[in-house]
């Protein structure tokens, strides 16, 4: 049982934030990753990729010819045998 609504008492709430981080977060990454019934919109969650997955800059166009800024472009080339996920990728 989690702490009294309303608690200032921080060490109950850290106690209770180590305790969602090591049991629930655990058990739903879990879920997420090896449940046939975890799916999004239908589709079945991927696991998560490699650490050392390697995506190539085929082409980029930093300065367009017409000079318009809206043309400028980055062409990634994925040649895993798998669907690489770049999001939030910096």
């Amino acid at each position: 049982m989690g702490p009294p609504w309303g608690s200032t008492n921080l060490s109950i709430l850290r106690t209770e934030a180590e305790r969602t981080i090591s049991v629930h977060l655990t058990g739903r990454r879990s879920f997420l990753y090896n449940s046939a019934g975890a799916t999004l919109n239908g589709d079945r969650i991927p696991g998560a990729q490699p650490a050392n997955t390697v995506v190539y800059f085929a082409s980029w166009d930093y300065s367009p010819l017409r000079g318009n800024l809206n043309e400028q472009y980055v062409q990634l080339r994925n040649t895993n045998s798998f669907a690489v996920d770049v999001s939030y990728w910096r």
